[in-house]
């Protein structure tokens, strides 16, 4: 069904500049008549476009951790982002078209998060890319492209301007998708996985109406936008009825009772424990580099190979970060109080700057002609913090962590200094973007937690009790695989490959240091 309104075209225009484009250049005399949505129908679209975003981030951020690709996992730091980001833009313009920006957490419709649903239960790294780069991702671009041509071009410019910054880069996460689909598909059992995975969620989205001329079907009947314009204004004045459902059907009610059996019986639940392909050791919990980068007294071209490897070390951060935001979200929920959109929204933007800081440590190693997989890229930080500590806790650590980063002597300062010092340009650059974004970090924190929990010296004492819990564990090596795996030092023959000179390696009394007198905690 076709919702846009029709206009007459008037036959001819005054034009006392012909030379100069009419309308800003956004359209023209020609097309300035063409149809398009109502206020009314266009929030209608844009909140399912919402929903699938905001879906997307959530699938995303489920599997963040326990995804082992290294590659992969990069690239699902930037695309949650993206998601995140692409749900706030929309909500933002729901807002600005006489629309309360209330409720964005309820699904708009039932058939379309039965979908989704079914999406969250892929059980592979091979699933989940069929569901995110040859499912979803391809409809909701397509849906955006149907949006940019039929929505009015003057005056829903707006929404006009975010689509094409929203296709441009739904066209880039594609191609990256695509190909890293392509790379795991090696096999034919592979194959068949994804085709299979496909035909299972192309049926429950052809159920929800999730495809090109069909995605924003009416959730009611009738076309919205042929009410009296008082009364499309009164609908969009008030919220729904406290109580009242958002689903416009009940729940899993498609319509099509020759779907497959869902996979979704029961709520789905994330696994949270972090994982690493093969190539890396990631049950070796000592980290030298944490302690070298700190010793003044050591080269400066040690000291800043040891932070170009706390760099790449950072993929930790966002698989912590992606079970605070989910946990954190879900309890709000829970207690009847969602967390707005821009706390996600945040949050993963820190995840995708984390995600970039490790990428940093790995490019600056590749251009070096290192193996960044030589790296024993535990994951003591993640796994701990997820298994040991509360969403708050978690968060608290991270805060308290990122203070201590910003004092001027020491912290991200020194750290640039010390890349300086080193001679190295690339990493002088490095070290100086690195620095910026952990200024931004805090301001992160300061905004989601240090007000939740009632001040800044409330969010750092929490954050330390809840780090030194976790590092008490890690030093019994309780935590998982470090009774299995030789705690070996590795950072001597490593330093002398890179750099040429083996330095003296670290006692095996300074991994035993109490947690306030690391010298890593305190930055030299």
């Amino acid at each position: 069904m076709d919702n846009r309104t029709e206009f007459p075209t008037s036959p001819s225009a005054p034009r006392p500049h012909a030379g100069v484009p009419e309308f800003a250049g956004v359209c023209t005399y020609a097309t300035v008549g063409t149809g398009g949505y109502s206020v009314e129908e266009n929030v209608r679209r844009l909140k399912r476009f919402n929903w699938v975003e905001t879906r997307l981030a959530d699938l995303i951020l489920s599997r963040l951790a326990s995804t082992p690709e290294w590659e992969v996992k990069g690239g699902l730091c930037l695309h949650v982002w993206l998601a995140a980001e692409h749900a706030r833009w929309l909500q933002e313009r729901v807002a600005e078209l006489r629309h309360p920006p209330h409720n964005f957490h309820r699904a708009p419709d039932a058939s379309l998060d039965t979908w989704l649903d079914e999406a969250f239960h892929s059980h592979t790294t091979v699933e989940l890319l069929t569901a995110l780069y040859r499912c979803i991702k391809p409809a909701l671009l397509d849906a955006y492209r149907e949006h940019l041509a039929q929505t009015h071009p003057l005056v829903d410019h707006p929404t006009r301007r975010l689509l094409r910054f929203m296709i441009q880069e739904e066209e880039e996460m594609l191609e990256w998708g695509r190909a890293a689909l392509a790379e795991l598909l090696d096999t034919e059992a592979a194959r068949r996985e994804a085709d299979a995975w496909a035909a299972h969620l192309d049926a429950y989205g052809d159920a929800a109406e999730f495809r090109p001329g069909r995605f924003a079907a009416p959730a009611s009947p009738g076309d919205r936008e042929q009410l009296a314009p008082g009364l499309a204004e009164s609908r969009l004045s008030e919220d729904a009825p406290e109580g009242e459902p958002a689903l416009t059907n009940p729940k899993g009610e498609t319509g099509n009772s020759a779907l497959p059996p869902p996979r979704a019986t029961r709520p789905f639940e994330p696994d949270w424990s972090p994982r690493r392909d093969a190539r890396f050791e990631s049950h070796n919990y000592h980290f030298p580099p944490h302690w070298i980068y700190a010793q003044r007294e050591r080269p400066a071209e040690e000291r800043n190979l040891a932070l170009v490897c706390k760099r790449l070390l950072e993929m930790d951060v966002p698989e912590m970060m992606a079970a605070i935001v989910w946990r954190a979200r879900r309890e709000a929920e829970a207690a009847g109080r969602p967390r707005p959109w821009g706390y996600t929204a945040d949050m993963c933007r820190q995840i995708w700057d984390e995600a970039r800081h490790s990428m940093m440590g790995q490019a600056w190693l590749v251009q070096r002609g290192v193996d960044f997989t030589r790296v024993p890229l535990n994951i003591g930080f993640s796994l701990g913090l997820n298994q040991l500590a509360t969403a708050r806790e978690a968060h608290a650590t991270l805060y308290w962590i990122e203070q201590g980063l910003m004092p001027s002597t020491t912290g991200k300062a020194y750290e640039w200094r010390t890349a300086c010092d080193s001679g190295d340009p690339l990493s002088r650059l490095f070290m100086d973007y690195d620095w910026a974004d952990e200024v931004l970090h805090v301001h992160i924190g300061q905004r989601w937690l240090v007000r939740e929990v009632g001040g800044r010296d409330e969010a750092e004492r929490l954050g330390r009790d809840a780090f030194a819990r976790v590092m008490a564990v890690r030093r019994r090596r309780g935590l998982e695989g470090a009774v299995e795996t030789a705690q070996h030092e590795w950072w001597p023959e490593f330093c002398q490959d890179v750099l040429g000179f083996r330095p003296e390696p670290l006692g095996p009394e300074v991994y035993e240091s109490a947690d306030d007198d690391a010298p890593w905690l305190k930055n030299g």
